[in-house]
């Protein structure tokens, strides 16, 4: 009789920490291995694509540069993702319920966490990279390997801070969804863990979420100035510009596709503890979020030329059927393309405009620039980040209420776009020591005596 009242008393407990027993199936059984089967084709492609990214950057020393540091970074992050996540929610499918324990499932949803984190804070910092290279080259801030040394370790650093505290106690990893895999705990009412989900939620998805909409939107915005003013001059970028705008459209809707229903559903249970949302459905937002791990690669590696033309003979015994279609550059990626332009923009001074020799370079008050000698380091990440936002909040409300004024760079440079200057506007037409490729034929060529 005393063994039987340590039985039960002791049960409840175990079952509580391991949040499943063996005889509680939510699935039928052959939905347990479609599920597995689902789970295992992204996680296995995931493993190989991701792979291939780290393993042809390691062989081709022309991609080992600061702007693909990130996207390397990326790549690294979703491999641990599919390997301490996929794959162990493949077996564990596949027998149909969670074996591997209550440490088992700590180590699982803290891995998925962490490698997921980072691959998020990788995104932003991609954003980033691309925002400073194309709407700022000439500005106060030069990206350098230091700077994407600095993203990288700082997407691992964030993410590690926030996915840690659970295994002191702040917050817990539990069993989600069909009981297969663990997460952090978005059910609890306990109040440290509601904070601990709130926080989590606001720094680790609002926050990225924010800088990767900030840092497109301007990043969109310029495109389609730069293109404007070269097509009203005989020139054409609209076909580079529509490329780029297509794969940063494709890009923002695959971060919302994959992870924005995994945090609403958190988001929700955490606001209405009498919200019952059915297992099964509770695990589609679950599963979008980890097939993250291959989209990742495929938009932001196989649509990147230099990537793709690399990495394609890899996989392919040595053919590239995209062979005959591009001509790359050593040291061009994807948004630099659109600088591939034989003018330079004297209304938008802070656009990437040209490449000579197959290199790119910056042109200011009719000198060529190497990237190289830019201004140095003068303000540090995180505050040029600030900035830009305010500066790319007021230059929205300013697009408002003067809807036909055309902004230029920081040399006062501003026009309507019909000719006229703005009020206040001294001497006319003056050049400012500027390339002013608006005056004619006769302006002088691009790059002066460079």
């Amino acid at each position: 009789m005393a063994q039987e009242n340590l039985s039960v008393s002791v049960q409840p407990e175990i079952t509580s920490q391991v949040s499943v027993n063996v005889n509680d199936h939510i699935l039928s059984r052959s939905g347990y291995t479609t599920l597995s089967a689902i789970i295992g084709i992204f996680s296995i492609a995931g493993v190989l694509l991701n792979v291939t990214v780290i393993v042809v950057t390691l062989r081709h020393r022309q991609l080992r540069q600061p702007l693909n540091y990130a996207l390397v970074n990326l790549a690294v992050a979703d491999l641990g993702c599919a390997m301490f996540g996929g794959l162990p929610t493949m077996v564990t499918n596949a027998m149909g319920y969670f074996s591997l324990g209550r440490v088992g499932c700590v180590l699982e949803g803290f891995a998925v966490a962490f490698f997921g984190i980072a691959g998020l804070c990788s995104v932003a910092v991609i954003a980033v990279d691309r925002y400073i290279v194309v709407c700022r080259p000439l500005g106060t801030v030069t990206f350098q390997t230091r700077h994407a040394v600095a993203g990288v370790a700082f997407s691992w650093v964030w993410s590690f801070v926030w996915n840690t505290p659970p295994l002191f106690g702040w917050g817990s990893y539990e069993l989600e969804g069909v009981l297969t895999s663990c997460a952090p705990d978005w059910y609890s009412r306990d109040v440290g863990n509601m904070s601990y989900i709130v926080c989590y939620f606001l720094l680790c998805f609002a926050v990225p979420f924010s800088i990767i909409l900030v840092s497109y939107s301007k990043l969109l915005w310029t495109l389609r100035q730069v293109a404007k003013l070269q097509m009203s001059e005989g020139g054409s970028t609209a076909k580079a510009e529509m490329q780029v705008a297509r794969m940063v459209v494709i890009m923002v809707m695959a971060f919302l596709i994959t992870w924005l229903p995994y945090a609403s559903f958190a988001l929700s249970v955490i606001f209405d503890p009498n919200l019952y949302i059915d297992p099964v459905i509770a695990s589609v937002p679950m599963y979008l979020a980890k097939s993250s791990t291959i989209f990742n690669p495929i938009i932001y590696i196989f649509m990147n030329r230099q990537f793709r033309d690399c990495a394609v003979p890899f996989l392919l015994c040595g053919r590239n059927p995209w062979a005959s279609e591009t001509e790359a550059a050593e040291a061009e990626t994807v948004v630099s393309s659109v600088s591939k332009s034989n003018k330079s923009s004297s209304k938008y001074p802070h656009c990437i405009l040209t490449t000579v020799k197959r290199k790119m370079v910056y042109v200011s008050n009719g000198q060529v620039l190497d990237s190289r000698s830019q201004s140095p380091w003068r303000l540090s990440f995180l505050t040029d980040m600030f900035w830009s936002a305010v500066e790319f909040i007021s230059l929205f409300f300013q697009t408002i209420v003067h809807p036909d004024l055309s902004r230029g760079g920081n040399s006062g440079s501003s026009r309507f776009r019909d000719g006229r200057d703005p009020p206040g506007y001294p001497g006319g037409r003056k050049r400012m020591g500027r390339i002013n490729h608006g005056a004619g034929p006769n302006a002088p060529p691009m790059g002066g005596g460079g």
